[in-house]
């Protein structure tokens, strides 16, 4: 899919200038790649990594994250990263609530 070819792109750019910063609006593209292609693991490591790096982890980057995990049916981990957001003092919107709640409202088990 184009989403995981955009995450290509990154992968090759990174293995050719592994030198040349990477900036905050890179990650919030990667990162909507991930939302839209369902790519929750690659949603993870991507947060983290922008962590790592300095960068603030805005709401909209948490749910991002949400919105991936979700589409994948990773309910528990749609919880865990909203219960990390808050531990984290990124504060949640109606939109990360939202996610939240339906994590709690489906059956992981039975969606699989």
């Amino acid at each position: 899919t184009m989403y995981v070819k955009a995450l290509e792109y990154f992968d090759n750019f990174r293995k050719k200038f592994p030198d040349y910063p990477v900036n905050v609006q890179t990650y919030t593209i990667l990162l909507g790649a991930c939302q839209q292609g369902r790519l929750w693991k690659r949603s993870l490591e991507l947060l983290q990594e922008m962590t790592q790096q300095g960068f603030a982890v805005t709401t909209a980057h948490c749910n991002m994250v949400l919105r991936a995990c979700l589409g994948a049916s990773e309910g528990p981990k749609v919880l865990e990263v909203f219960g990390r957001m808050v531990a984290d003092g990124v504060k949640p919107d109606v939109s990360s609530y939202n996610m939240a709640i339906a994590a709690c409202d489906v059956d992981w088990e039975w969606a699989r």
